[in-house]
């Protein structure tokens, strides 16, 4: 009975509180890359979609570069979207790497990948979530970037297709921006 009371005051509180803490993640990083080549130079890039069934307002993410020996650093820059993104769409957040170049110094060339968490999430209608673990976290590493991309793809493309049948995605929507030899890559 104390364990029924302990788990009730929890809950209880839980709800009193505006930040919802919860395991399921309503923003996940799909794909995350540290030196995606663009027209204007390296940029880190993230692809996230909104798996909730509120209008997300902001999401915050914590990122962790990681080197070729597996160590992990947190990045220099705040990284978030701050735009409305409805239940089952998507953002890309893109931000030149000049400022992590400079914050590591020579150790940059090291960096192969990146950690992302999602810190919080903000909602259209006041409410907020925060992870209580680490179940959001998501590790990306540069060399499978363009594959990462392509599944992806592959997965936004059925999804869209399934659920419009009549206004189907035609299979090349990202994949020319996918191939290198277009504008944005190396």
């Amino acid at each position: 009975m104390k364990s029924l009371a302990v788990l009730l005051f929890l809950c209880a509180s839980g709800v009193a509180q505006n930040a919802i803490t919860s395991p399921a993640c309503p923003v996940v990083v799909s794909v995350a890359g540290t030196d995606v080549r663009l027209q204007s130079g390296d940029h880190i890039v993230l692809w996230f979609t909104n798996q909730s069934s509120k209008i997300v307002s902001g999401t915050q993410f914590r990122l962790f570069v990681l080197d070729s020996a597996g160590a992990k650093y947190r990045a220099a820059d705040i990284y978030y979207s701050a735009w409305e993104t409805t239940p089952g769409s998507g953002g890309l957040v893109v931000k030149p790497t000049k400022d992590q170049e400079k914050y590591f110094g020579s150790r940059w060339r090291n960096m192969r990948g990146v950690e992302v968490q999602v810190s919080r999430v903000l909602f259209s209608d006041g409410t907020q979530w925060q992870p209580a673990g680490n179940a959001c976290d998501r590790v990306f590493m540069n060399a499978n970037f363009v594959h990462d991309m392509r599944r992806w793809n592959k997965e936004v493309r059925a999804d869209w297709n399934r659920i419009h049948p009549d206004d189907a995605m035609p299979s090349s929507s990202l994949a020319s921006w996918l191939d290198p030899k277009n504008d944005g890559w190396r």
